[in-house]
């Protein structure tokens, strides 16, 4: 049994940790689709530079970025004007596009930091899908990654 669980991988999209760059980790947890999931996610983490943000489900998004463990959230989606009203100034931007979202992330984050895509949102305002979503973030991490 102890070693079934310290072999466990959670599965795609799930906490899923994509990178290890100039000392940052990039994981992705598209999976987590509501707030509550997403809190979970961040309080598994040190220092985080959250990713956030989508199709909200008419939940509260506030407690997101002001986790005290979030350092920087970087809104997407439908709901980021949602997020960033609830934000401490200076502690929030918006991005147009994961893409986008991905090149700030990797501005912001510290040696030591995580970079976590935890939306706390549906993806269907910008994606077929939560996997669609993660996808897209694994490639263009695995190819940031690739460029260093």
């Amino acid at each position: 049994v102890s070693s079934a669980i310290a072999n466990f991988r959670p599965g795609a999209h799930r906490r899923e940790r994509i990178a290890f760059i100039d000392g940052v980790t990039w994981v992705n947890d598209s999976k987590a689709t509501n707030p509550h999931a997403a809190l979970a996610s961040i309080r598994s983490f040190g220092r985080v530079v959250l990713i956030a943000g989508g199709r909200n489900k008419g939940l509260d998004l506030a407690p997101l970025p002001n986790e005290e463990n979030v350092v920087m959230t970087i809104a997407i989606g439908e709901s980021s004007s949602e997020l960033v009203a609830s934000a401490a100034p200076g502690s929030i931007v918006e991005a147009d596009s994961l893409d986008t979202a991905i090149s700030i992330a990797s501005t912001k984050a510290v040696p030591g930091d995580t970079v976590l895509l935890a939306p706390g949102c549906a993806s269907f305002d910008m994606f077929a899908s939560y996997v669609e979503r993660g996808d897209l973030f694994r490639e263009l991490v695995t190819s940031m990654a690739q460029e260093r």
